[in-house]
């Protein structure tokens, strides 16, 4: 056995020694032809890890079809290879198949102590190097070949232990409090779901007759060399979530100086999204004046509300089941897509009770998005402790 393997036994020492990463780990490559047959029930695809989390709380079920065949068992530990900066890795909690972009990886435990391996994969030394050996220009990928070559730092077991230790700690810490945001999450909309069936069933008004629904600016126009233009920043659907904007990256278009006032976001405005992905439809919230002189686009609509109205009650109605159940009824639908337009979002029938009770109710619901929004702070801040000690420990 080369000198590489010997520094992580047990030998007495605590200082670290490099090791190759295809000296500590193996690729598990096996496959199944016919997973079904072998009573293997899951798959995995790259869209079920989610990047920076090592938990797998998604999966497909091999019974409603799958072409996957790549092999996995329970303990072992995945590895998005295709866009590996999304940082996308999980340990397997049960038996299956997997994407060919996913690579499964075991540690021979006389060198590596398995539970650490997780977190060598999300180092950022490691990432770097996956990053630096992935090619293809539009789906980058990185080779097994490639990720063998990673040297680092590996000190004895003893020590692996110790680290793989508190690590998890920190690791199922930020989950717990993951689970009680997700926990919220649910109670949240099992509460606004009951909360506006009942309050419909007391009388609703279309939406037309309690606020104004303005379309957005579409792009790709062309100008006159004599019209006066600017460009502006402007929201797109990738910016409108559920409950929150998403202002990391944001676009800026050119209209007519004299569109402007037809396109300009108001503070107050309940941004809603016209579809695409099924999650997008009827996807919104509400706009504060986040960035000055902001448009928006054609696939946004901005209502504006009127007096009987509260703007914060609309997002709510919109996002809960009752609203959501809504807009998929009369949207147009096609494969794993639909839409509505500003016609039937104009009929919406929104619950309208007094403009007091929807203020409770508002308030209440911000009490419940404070809570889920802490607890998701807290497994950050976990998850920050972590990247830092593993910078850290990983290094020694």
């Amino acid at each position: 056995m080369g000198p590489e393997l010997t520094a992580g036994r047990d030998t007495g020492s605590s200082a670290a020694s490099g090791v190759r990463f295809g000296d500590v780990v193996k690729q598990m490559g096996s496959t199944v032809s016919d997973p079904e047959s072998v009573g293997i029930e899951r798959f995995l695809g790259l869209e079920h890890l989610d990047p920076g989390r090592l938990r797998v709380v998604r999966w497909g079920k091999v019974a409603e079809g799958t072409t996957f065949t790549r092999h996995f068992r329970k303990g072992e530990v995945l590895f998005g290879k295709r866009r590996a900066y999304q940082r996308k890795i999980a340990v397997a909690s049960f038996e299956g198949v997997c994407s060919g972009d996913i690579l499964v990886f075991a540690a021979e435990p006389d060198c590596l102590v398995p539970e650490l391996l997780p977190f060598i994969l999300q180092s950022d030394r490691f990432f770097e190097h996956a990053l630096k050996t992935s090619a293809g220009s539009l789906s980058p990928r990185t080779r097994w070949h490639d990720l063998a070559n990673f040297e680092f730092a590996l000190p004895p077991l003893p020590r692996q232990r110790e680290i793989a230790d508190l690590l998890w700690s920190v690791e199922n810490s930020a989950e717990q409090w993951n689970d009680v945001a997700a926990t919220a999450r649910t109670a949240s909309a099992v509460w606004a779901s009951q909360v506006m069936q009942e309050l419909a069933e007391a009388g609703t008004g279309e939406l037309s007759t309690l606020a104004e629904v303005r379309t957005g600016v579409a792009k790709g126009r062309r100008f006159k060399p004599n019209e006066a233009t600017l460009e502006l920043p402007y929201l797109r659907v990738a910016n409108v979530q559920a409950g929150y904007l998403d202002l990391s990256a944001l676009k800026t278009i050119r209209v007519r100086s004299d569109e402007i006032p037809r396109y300009r976001l108001q503070a107050g405005d309940v941004l809603l999204t016209e579809g695409g992905d099924f999650d997008k439809l009827g996807r919104g919230t509400v706009w504060r004046g986040e960035v000055e002189e902001c448009l928006h686009q054609n696939h946004v609509f901005a209502v504006r509300t009127g007096e009987q109205l509260i703007p914060e009650f609309l997002e709510l109605a919109a996002g809960s089941l009752y609203g959501r159940r809504y807009f998929l009824s009369c949207s147009k639908q096609t494969t794993n897509l639909a839409s509505i337009n500003s016609s039937q979002l104009k009929a919406f029938p929104v619950p309208n009770p007094p403009v007091d009770r929807q203020a409770e109710l508002v308030n209440r619901h911000g009490r419940i998005r404070q809570g889920v929004k802490s607890a998701v702070q807290q497994a950050e801040h976990l998850r920050v402790l972590k990247s830092a000690l593993m910078t850290s420990l990983l290094s020694l």
